[in-house]
């Protein structure tokens, strides 16, 4: 019936069901179905907010030690390319 292979009332029919009961029935299965979508909606933003947070925290790291090797090397009079490269 919700894929409109039957009608409401054939299904009762069928069935011997009231059309309220079927219908209740159709609408807890709806509900059901958008509180799942919903959920992995939910998952898929949670795994993507901790994807950007761990790449924040990388450049994080990167600024820092980029901002030290220039620290070292304006202490030192060395250009910074001879403390090595950056780990990404």
């Amino acid at each position: 019936m919700i894929k409109g292979e039957a009608t409401l009332v054939d299904v009762c029919r069928e069935h011997d069901r009231k059309q309220a009961a079927v219908k209740a029935g159709m609408d807890t299965c709806l509900k059901a179905g958008e509180r799942g979508l919903q959920a992995r909606a939910e998952d898929e933003q949670a795994t993507h907010d901790r994807a950007v947070r761990a790449l924040r925290a990388k450049v994080g790291e990167l600024v820092l030690e980029l901002d030290a090797r220039n620290t070292l090397a304006a202490l030192t009079g060395t250009p910074e390319h001879a403390f090595g490269r950056c780990r990404a």
